[in-house]
């Protein structure tokens, strides 16, 4: 069976729990627990997947973050958890961000065991980028997205790789959710540039309103 397939599956069983879920704890169980078990982690075995990892921030000691993956004693991805009854917010990354701001953390995973938005370093090497590099939507999987979560399969998974191809990633999909968004609801901006390169004559308002319906 390919990862596609597995996975497939995996999502496939996710409606029928959600109807039973109520709070963050029942979401790990149900929902994320699961996920890491599907991408080849032993969730029983702390060296490797440890629950409530605990990191000094600043003057706030001994906070907790859900989940770290650990590798060779060393934590290489953060998951921060949220239930799967809230929609992901930014002021749901606050943990993750201040993590990176003193651990040379490089990976940071906020999930409601539905939507899994994936973040890394920006361009301070010392800060969580505000953005997700990877938005991946459980109940709406495309292939591109399959293909990129295969990539951190723990038998795939190579940290320097995937945060060298973040950046590109990241621009790639905010390119495509404006393009999306533009052609639900054109901008005057996107109208015109559209329009310059079609149309010889002077971009009227009416020319433009015409324009914007066939957006």
């Amino acid at each position: 069976m390919t990862f596609e397939d597995e996975i497939r599956d995996f999502t496939k069983t996710i409606p029928s729990k959600l109807e039973h879920i109520d709070t963050e704890e029942t979401t790990k169980i149900a929902l994320i627990n699961p996920f890491l078990r599907q991408m080849g982690y032993d969730t029983t075995n702390p060296a490797e997947v440890k629950a409530e990892y605990t990191a000094d921030v600043g003057a706030k000691q001994g906070e907790k973050v859900d989940f770290a993956i650990i590798e060779d004693n060393e934590p290489i991805i953060f998951i921060e958890c949220k239930s799967a009854t809230n929609e992901l917010t930014t002021d749901n990354i606050s943990q993750l961000y201040r993590y990176f701001s003193i651990t040379d953390i490089q990976i940071g995973l906020l999930t409601n065991g539905v939507e899994y938005k994936f973040f890394t370093t920006g361009e301070d090497n010392n800060r969580m980028d505000e953005k997700p590099f990877l938005d991946i939507n459980m109940l709406n999987l495309t292939k591109k997205d399959i293909k990129e979560l295969e990539k951190f399969k723990k038998v795939n998974f190579d940290i320097d790789e995937v945060v060298s191809r973040a950046d590109n990633l990241k621009y790639r999909n905010l390119i495509k959710k404006q393009l999306l968004s533009e052609f639900e609801n054109p901008t005057d901006e996107f109208i015109r540039a559209i329009g310059k390169q079609v149309y010889d004559g002077k971009l009227t308002p009416g020319i433009k309103e015409k324009f914007g319906k066939f957006l």
